[in-house]
């Protein structure tokens, strides 16, 4: 199955890509390239370009309103996916109220879902998950410092550090742009970001609004003992002081803190019920088994393309074609003639359509029905860099090349 996804989350976007379809990630607004400092691109990923046609995929993801208007009215709303990683934001009510009830809606958690109320009835919650036998294994906890792992989007009025600022715990943020927070270094790539996880002696939590992050999931699934305030969609399976500490007391929670950072025996203790915690409930295995569901109910739902008449407003189904006339005029070989032969016969039929004639001379034009595209010598890999985005621009519906290529 092909399945078009934008940039947006790599670390989740990782884990989707472990259901063994084909992914196109395309850049979005807050991805121009997938960073592999966060994940190393799976092999069956590619990168493609943003002028690529979603209705050559078989399932289309979309996380933000803006990638979902990238796509809309060019793919069939059955086909389209929407996953929700935020709570409700007031700005968005509108945008949830209108999307088309054939779209599916994904939460990534209950407490999440819960808060769109009435919106929320629709969709489903595939909860974040860990490979916890891949990657996240291994825990030594040898350094006797605080860890915690976010990133400049969750930092936006959502953490709150008062443990790590207040009388010297020694203490590491992994993570982008942290630039300002104590102890805080980026991470270089996949492989630190594990070994913090694997070295540092526990995980600390205090997001005060009460979500559940993917990075406390990979703290705990790599065995180490997390310290946090109460979290909506975990504490139902925590135990305070044997597979976790949870407290919203400030004062419990450092000194739950200092009691980890002098006993090693202890940490690991707590961590590898942590462990379980996540191998239990949240694990890789249903994340698959639940997306693959999905996918296939939306590949088998509809039709990719939409019809056409809902793409074009000209009267009698009108289109835009774009014609490769680049090899019209001068010492024209047989591909000339025939390109030249074509606009001609084309002039003559009463079709009330478009056509943008990409061509490099200055050359008439039969009538206004055709509208000159000037192109500059283009080089051998035109066709593959320019010409997507060009006919995107254009609003091509149709793209005729009588040349190579």
């Amino acid at each position: 199955m092909r399945v078009l996804d934008f940039l947006t989350h790599p670390p989740y976007q990782y884990n989707l890509c472990k259901t063994g379809h084909r992914f196109s990630f395309a850049p979005s607004h807050i991805y121009r390239a997938w960073d592999e400092a966060l994940r190393l691109l799976p092999s069956n990923a590619q990168l493609v370009s943003p002028s690529i046609d979603p209705a050559d995929f078989d399932v289309v993801i979309a996380a933000t309103r803006q990638q979902y208007h990238t796509v809309r009215g060019r793919v069939s709303p059955r086909r389209i996916v929407f996953i929700s990683h935020t709570v409700l934001h007031p700005w968005d009510r509108e945008f949830f109220t209108a999307l088309p009830e054939e779209a599916e809606v994904v939460y990534v958690s209950d407490h999440k879902r819960a808060s769109f109320g009435e919106i929320g009835r629709r969709g489903r919650t595939i909860r974040l998950a860990v490979d916890t036998d891949s990657a996240f294994l291994g825990y030594t906890g040898e350094k006797p410092v605080v860890l915690n792992v976010t990133n400049r989007y969750a930092q936006q009025g959502d953490r709150d550090y008062p443990l790590f600022e207040r009388e010297g715990l020694p203490s590491q943020v992994v993570g982008h742009g942290n630039e300002g927070i104590p102890g805080a270094s980026p991470a270089r790539d996949f492989e630190h970001l594990l070994e913090s996880y694997r070295t540092h002696r526990c995980f600390l939590n205090t997001d005060p609004q009460g979500r559940l992050h993917l990075s406390t999931l990979e703290a705990m699934g790599t065995g180490m003992p997390l310290v946090t305030v109460p979290v909506a969609d975990l504490t139902p399976y925590l135990d305070n002081g044997v597979n976790c500490f949870v407290s919203e007391d400030e004062g419990e929670l450092r000194a739950a803190l200092e009691m980890l950072l002098e006993d090693r025996e202890l940490a690991a203790e707590v961590g590898a019920g942590g462990r379980e915690i996540v191998r239990e409930h949240f694990g890789i295995e249903r994340f698959i088994a639940q997306w693959n569901q999905l996918l296939e109910e939306r590949a088998n739902n509809a039709e990719p393309r939409m019809a056409r008449s809902a793409r074009h407003t000209g009267s009698g189904g009108s289109i835009r074609v774009a014609i490769n006339a680049l090899s019209v005029g001068g010492d024209m070989t047989g591909i000339g003639h025939h390109a030249r032969n074509l606009l001609q016969a084309l002039s003559r039929t009463g079709a009330d359509h478009t056509y943008l004639v990409l061509s490099g001379q200055e050359n008439g034009l039969p009538d206004d029905r055709f509208e000159r595209v000037p192109i500059s010598s283009p080089v051998p890999l035109w066709e593959q860099l320019e010409l997507p985005e060009l006919l995107t621009e254009r609003r091509a519906d149709v793209y005729h090349n009588p040349a190579f290529g």
